[in-house]
């Protein structure tokens, strides 16, 4: 998989060891500007991640937790996910 990675300029996201972990693992990274917090096109999926797993399960571990993710991410349409991704350009 390619992944982009979208992060908000904090401090950690830019530490050496960071970046070059994101370099060693090819993951690029979308600019964010400063103070842009109303422009995370993500805050646009119908039903946050969070309130999902809120509301239907009670993760024990953190396998459990990266399974449910993936299968909640992998369910979001397509059509969905494109719209986000035109609406950042």
């Amino acid at each position: 998989r390619i992944f982009l990675l979208q992060d908000d300029n904090t401090p950690s996201h830019k530490a050496k060891k960071i970046l070059k972990f994101l370099d060693f693992r090819y993951v690029n990274r979308l600019p964010w500007p400063p103070c842009s917090a109303a422009v995370n096109q993500f805050d646009t999926f119908p039903d946050s991640i969070q309130v999902l797993i809120n509301r239907e399960i009670q993760p024990t571990n953190l396998d459990e937790l990266g399974q449910y993710l993936t299968k909640k991410w992998d369910a979001i349409p397509m059509e969905t996910v494109h719209s986000i991704i035109d609406g950042m350009f």
